[in-house]
């Protein structure tokens, strides 16, 4: 993700990403959180390396946690 976002060099992002069925949640809590947490994680250092500003908007429901 990181060398994406070096490479693309963003003003704005969108983060809309996440594991969000709830049933898939109940049967792999482990694999939910990590996909939602971290991923968000790892897109937030990615967005550290910039030498800019960037506008960063994290979108999420209930239904994720």
């Amino acid at each position: 993700m990181e060398e994406v976002i070096l490479a693309e060099q963003p003003d704005v992002v969108f983060h809309l990403a996440a594991q969000a069925l709830v049933r898939r949640s109940y049967e792999h809590p482990l694999e939910t959180w990590e996909t939602n947490v971290f991923g968000t994680l790892h897109l937030l250092e990615g967005l550290r390396k910039l030498k800019k500003h960037c506008a960063v908007v994290i979108i999420t429901s209930d239904k994720c946690y």
